[in-house]
């Protein structure tokens, strides 16, 4: 069943992989929130047997590591590319001078 619960930590989780890929200096940073998820996945299936099938938490597990690592991916491309324009714009005002 859905809760506020839940979505409250989707919602926190989200964020923090989105704040996590952001930082270009450490960017293994974004990485850390998947292998987490992926422990915790494993937790659920293997020790607490939460999830009764494995396709089931083989589907659990994929999607989740999909959103979360798109989100890694996605937020240090933009970081990447920002900082690129930056950087040419400092050149470019460079070469007027």
């Amino acid at each position: 069943m859905f809760s506020i619960q839940g979505l409250i930590i989707c919602v926190i989780a989200i964020v923090s992989q989105s704040i996590l890929s952001r930082f270009r200096k450490y960017p293994y940073l974004g990485f850390i929130l998947p292998l987490l998820y992926l422990i915790f996945i494993l937790y659920l299936y293997f020790v607490v047997n939460k999830i009764p099938h494995l396709w089931q938490a083989l589907l659990v597990l994929i999607g989740g590591e999909a959103v979360l690592l798109e989100i890694q991916y996605t937020d240090f491309k933009e970081s990447k590319d920002k900082r690129k324009r930056e950087l040419d714009k400092i050149k470019a005002h460079d070469f007027k001078e």
